[in-house]
């Protein structure tokens, strides 16, 4: 099949849906499938042989937010956003006369009636709650629909009335492995006598960074534990001004974006992982890589994580936005080495059976089967 991955972001930010996006187009590419990523002209890459990787220009959401009228109007200029990047990407990627138009973001669905008059079917895979007036009725332009998780398949369902498929994220069982620590990632990132807390993830305030870092206060400096934060985003300079607020200066490291192909030697230096999220999150997608590195996580209770972090089962978990019990759940599992080893462990068996790549590729790879099979026009989702 002649397929194209639609996402703006895929080359322009490192996240969860870019790394589906890369993985995805890998995997197929390997099967013989021809995969074109259409993306915005940005820095991000990664190495997929196979895949033609397309970027195109665009008006980023922030040179829009710095015109006064929509500065508050999020979900408006995502939208936009995504709009200024058709008018060059789309005729380009007709050209490679798809079979498969695979989008990840509802505020593609104005691509829909472009790629089906091309001739391409539309499938969109919903990764999270990027929702916006009208996106409901754009939202029949999809031939059918995914879901990353039970968690997201529910949101999708309540507000487009259609039962998506459930085909989870995964991960790359050949490179999330475990692995002793690095000494000079270790000499790099902490002292002699520290132990690494590490949270990684774009720096918005649902993510729940700021809690990670109030938990550090009240485990320093009785615990010789440093918190490593990787990733970049708006949120960062507010999550400095606690950092210097809090006196953790000396705690706390921003190792600013870390690439991909370097984050199992991230998580090896990790004596825990933390998931701290409070909205948004469909799936826990560092999560699931930690764990297949076999390290200890501690996640919050926000739905979006219970299919990667089963309570006591694969690891910790504690009430969101709660940094006391977050705090009470480190020094557990640093007082407890059996413990977080018998976590990770089943951790990484779980997500072994659930979450690789070659499994991910699979049901994906059905649901187009299924949309390009004869009779298989005007066919969506059962609606409720």
């Amino acid at each position: 099949m002649n397929i194209v991955q639609y996402n703006l972001t895929t080359t322009t930010k490192e996240g969860g849906v870019e790394t589906f996006v890369w993985e995805l187009s890998r995997h197929l590419a390997r099967r013989g499938h021809q995969v074109t990523i259409v993306g915005g002209v940005g820095r991000v890459s990664r190495e997929v042989p196979g895949v033609e990787v397309l970027r195109f220009p665009f008006i980023d959401r922030m040179t829009l937010r710095a015109i006064k009228p929509l500065r508050r109007h999020f979900e408006l200029t995502k939208l936009l956003e995504r709009l200024s990047l058709m008018p060059s990407a789309v005729p380009t990627m007709l050209t490679r006369r798809p079979d498969i138009v695979h989008l990840h973001k509802p505020y593609d669905f104005a691509v829909g009636p472009l790629a089906h008059a091309g001739g391409a079917r539309v499938l969109y895979h919903g990764h999270g709650e990027d929702f916006y007036p009208f996106d409901q009725p754009l939202s029949r332009t999809a031939d059918t629909m995914l879901s990353c998780s039970g968690y997201n398949a529910a949101t999708i369902r309540a507000r487009y009335r259609t039962r998506p498929e459930v085909v989870f994220n995964g991960f790359d069982q050949e490179l999330f492995h475990p692995q002793p620590p690095d000494p000079e990632d270790r000499a790099r990132w902490l002292q002699d006598d520290e132990q690494a807390i590490v949270v990684v993830g774009r720096m918005q305030p649902w993510k729940g960074i700021q809690y990670a870092i109030e938990a550090l206060q009240l485990l320093v400096p009785q615990r010789k534990v440093r918190l490593l934060i990787g990733g970049e985003g708006s949120y960062r300079s507010a999550l400095e001004q606690l950092v210097a607020r809090l006196g953790l200066e000396d705690h706390v490291t921003f190792l600013g974006n870390v690439p991909h192909t370097l984050m199992p030697r991230l998580f090896a230096a990790a004596a825990i992982v933390l998931g701290t999220s409070f909205a948004s999150e469909t799936f826990g997608m560092a999560l699931c890589e930690a764990l297949g590195c076999e390290r200890p996580v501690i996640a919050s209770d926000w739905a979006g994580f219970q299919e990667v972090v089963l309570r006591g089962e694969t690891g910790l978990v504690v009430p969101a936005q709660n940094p006391a019990a977050l705090a009470q759940a480190i020094a557990h599992l640093l007082d407890n080495p059996g413990l977080a080893h018998s976590l990770a462990a089943q951790g990484r068996q779980h997500v072994l059976r659930q979450f690789t790549w070659e499994a991910v590729t699979d049901r994906v790879e059905a649901a187009y089967e299924r949309l390009v099979a004869p009779g298989a026009a005007g066919q969506r989702n059962k609606e409720y």
